[in-house]
């Protein structure tokens, strides 16, 4: 079974936003010219790219990817050894928008982050997110279950 979970987009959520604005701005471009066509596959880039992470619980396979325009996933397979750990980490990240009238607004994303340690703490792998830590914790034991038994 391969479990697979979407993590991040790779722009940002005022990014994203961003990017369904230049699909529609290219829409309409393109009803003109054929000039809106580079301006659909920007907004395309940066609405649906993101970052993931599939888990092959029959092979103890995880991999690690980038999904281009949503589709097209890159990343490779590692192979999950006996001394690798998945543990539970709270999560903080900033989110930040300038705005033409030179307003900065910034707004803060807690969460809750399951990693895959290999050798040190150096060495994390993000499996999963979840909005709560038990909810995480609970994701994590499930994980632990399907990979080691």
């Amino acid at each position: 079974m391969i479990i697979d979970n979407k993590l991040d987009k790779i722009a940002g959520p005022s990014g994203s936003f961003a990017g369904y604005l230049l699909i529609a701005t290219g829409v309409v471009f393109t009803w003109f010219s054929l000039t809106g066509i580079p301006v659909i596959i920007l907004g395309l880039l940066m609405s649906f790219t993101h970052t993931g992470c599939r888990v092959d619980t029959v092979d103890k396979k995880i991999q690690p990817y980038f999904a281009w325009f949503g589709l097209i996933r890159r990343g490779k397979w590692l192979e999950i050894n006996e001394s690798d750990e998945i543990i539970v980490l709270r999560y903080s990240g900033n989110y930040s928008t300038s705005s033409l009238s030179n307003r900065i607004t910034r707004s803060k994303v807690f969460d809750y982050r399951i990693y895959l340690v290999r050798f040190s703490h150096k060495n994390k792998i993000t499996i999963a997110k979840c909005s709560g830590e038990e909810q995480a914790t609970k994701v994590a034991e499930e994980l632990r279950a399907l990979l080691t038994g």
